[in-house]
C-alpha cells in the first residue's frame, strides 16, 4: 500500500541556544492522509523519544477529522532530530505497511 504524505507540521517552542539539554520540550506532528481502515500513522525517529528508528517502539499519533493524525511528543532539548512518519496496524508489530521516502530533520533548541 502506498500512502501519500500530504502535510507535515513541525511546531518547536524553544530557547535559544543549541546544545544537549536535560529539558524536554514539545514537538507537534501532523500528518494528513488515508492509511485505511485499522491503520494507524506513527512518528519514529533517531532519539529514544521517538524510538531510536525501532519501528516497535514508534510514537502513535491520533486521528482526527479529515484524515489528519496529530500528537505532541516531548523531545529532548537539544537533539538533533531525524524522523519520519510511518502506517502500521496499532499493534506492537513490524508489519509496516507504509513509510514516508524522505526521512525529516529538525534542531530543537537547548
Amino acid at each position: 500500500m502506498a500512502a501519500r504524505f500530504l502535510a507535515i507540521v513541525v511546531s518547536l517552542f524553544a530557547s535559544a541556544a543549541f546544545a544537549a539539554s536535560p529539558y524536554k520540550e514539545p514537538v507537534t506532528f501532523s500528518y494528513t492522509g488515508d492509511v485505511g481502515f485499522g491503520n494507524s500513522v506513527f512518528v519514529v525517529g533517531n532519539h529514544s523519544d521517538v524510538g531510536n528508528w525501532d519501528v516497535t517502539r514508534a510514537i502513535k499519533l491520533r486521528y482526527t477529522a479529515g484524515n489528519v493524525w496529530t500528537g505532541q511528543i516531548a523531545i529532548q532539548a537539544g537533539t538533533q532530530l531525524q524522523y519520519r512518519f510511518i502506517a502500521r496496524v496499532s499493534c506492537r508489530c513490524e508489519d509496516v505497511l507504509a513509510v514516508e521516502s524522505d526521512v525529516r530533520a529538525l534542531r530543537l533548541r537547548a
